[in-house]
């Protein structure tokens, strides 16, 4: 699982590309994890 935590000047856009970006990692790094970005 990968999340994200609203930072001040966030758009939705910003928001969702760090999220992914945390899935695809946790993804990579194997099953069972979690990442926050």
């Amino acid at each position: 699982m990968g999340g994200a935590v609203y930072r001040p000047g966030d758009d939705i856009s910003s928001l969702f590309d760090r999220a992914d970006a945390a899935l695809y990692r946790v993804k990579s790094s194997g099953k069972n994890a979690y990442h926050a970005a």
